[in-house]
């Protein structure tokens, strides 16, 4: 099954901004911070469906670097909550 692109969010802005940086919005899941929609489509779109960074930097309209970072957050996103969920540093 392949995801529909035209009906992803678009991202506005150039993915440039860093946190902490004056006038950089405060990061979390409203924000575009890890967990937020933006980062979960780059991780399906590439980590999943096999995208391109290049290409789901046109479709979220943001550069590539922007989308190396929303991949990685996404990714230590998942790594975070699968830990909760599974008990990091049980023994198998």
């Amino acid at each position: 099954m392949r995801l529909d692109l035209q009906a992803l969010p678009r991202s506005h802005g150039t993915g440039r901004q860093r946190a902490g940086h004056r006038g950089a919005p405060p990061r979390g899941p409203a924000r575009g911070g890890a967990g937020s929609g933006c980062d979960e489509t780059a991780l399906i779109l590439h980590d999943v469906e096999g995208t391109p960074k290049s290409d789901v930097a046109q479709i979220l309209g943001v550069d590539v670097q922007a989308v190396k970072s929303r991949v990685h957050r996404a990714r230590l996103f998942v790594r975070r909550r699968l830990s909760e969920h599974f008990g990091a540093g049980e023994a198998a």
